[in-house]
């Protein structure tokens, strides 16, 4: 992965579709509670307006930790969107993931200044708070169905 300082977004904050060939799925090891995220480039912003981007990037979020690559706050919750977010530290050149279920403003760990709302998942409702098997296409996104998970028929969600 590497990155490229570019000039400033025409709005602060983060920024949206801004990605070539973005592809998030729940990770082949651990499908319930951790989700994988890849690209070939990716811009990331931050609350100045500055951007960047990330070329080749990869990350996995796990949800059963908090800070970069786990949750923003808290732990893991039934029935609940999370919003998943690229996140950059340019004091360590770290780039990381975040899960959220702030559309707008997580809370970023300490150094990360950069971020990029890449897209969202549900957890299902029972007590093991699994996320939905999905894949998202750039901005589309679909439930997987998988026999024998929580995702063997189409969820019902309602509002």
């Amino acid at each position: 992965t590497y990155f490229e300082l570019l000039s400033s977004a025409p709005t602060s904050g983060s920024v949206k579709n801004a990605y070539s060939n973005l592809v998030i799925t729940n990770n082949s090891g651990t499908p319930n509670t951790e989700i994988t995220a890849t690209w070939d480039a990716l811009v990331l912003a931050d609350a100045n307006g500055n951007c960047l981007t990330s070329q080749s990037g990869n990350i996995t979020i796990n949800s059963g930790t908090t800070g970069a690559n786990g949750l923003d706050t808290g732990s893991l919750t039934a029935s609940t969107v999370y919003y998943l977010w690229a996140i950059y530290n340019p004091g360590t050149s770290t780039l990381a993931g975040l899960m959220s279920t702030s559309p707008t403003a997580p809370t970023m760990p300490s150094g990360y200044l950069f971020k990029s709302r890449i897209g969202a998942c549900p957890t299902d409702s029972t007590g093991n708070k699994y996320f939905f098997r999905f894949l998202q296409l750039g901005k589309k996104f679909q439930f997987k169905i998988t026999p024998t998970t929580n995702t063997s028929n189409m969820p019902i969600l309602t509002s």
